[in-house]
């Protein structure tokens, strides 16, 4: 069982019969604590609903740091199975906005995937909410490296 409060979450309100509304304020995410015992975690940049399980997990990322105006973020040895992060998903919000992007290391190719979704809202019902997320662009590693 998951402490919202310990993870930063504050309760904002209640929809009688429905779910309970609490917010982060530091990360934006809007959490929905329905009757039934389910969370569905909803991330204020990207809008995608979650359903929480023991995988998801909201903790403040260590690998990321600023240089000048540039984010930079390290995927650390994706391919192990005890590694947590396998990808990462790039949104913008702005007057105007673009979908986000899903960012992962294809090791059998040798270089990044980028993906896509299609899928922005769900049914109140839906109990997947499957953005549809499909690759739109490969770069190959190093594919740019004037030495070889």
């Amino acid at each position: 069982m998951i402490d919202w409060g310990r993870e930063g979450f504050e309760f904002e309100c209640r929809f009688p019969g429905e779910y309970d509304l609490w917010l982060n304020r530091k990360t934006y995410q809007y959490l929905r604590r329905y009757a039934d015992g389910r969370d569905w975690l909803k991330d204020q940049t990207t809008g995608e609903y979650v359903l929480v399980t023991d995988a998801v997990v909201c903790r403040p990322l260590s690998e990321a740091w600023v240089l000048g105006d540039e984010l930079h973020i390290d995927l650390w040895y994706p391919g192990l199975a005890e590694t947590q992060i396998k990808k990462f998903v790039i949104g913008l919000t702005d007057v105007r906005a673009a979908d986000n992007i899903r960012v992962s290391y294809d090791k059998q190719r040798d270089g990044w995937k980028i993906e896509q979704a299609s899928v922005f809202e769900w049914e109140s019902g839906d109990t997947v909410c499957d953005p549809d997320w499909q690759e739109v662009a490969f770069i190959q590693a190093w594919g740019r490296d004037e030495r070889g």
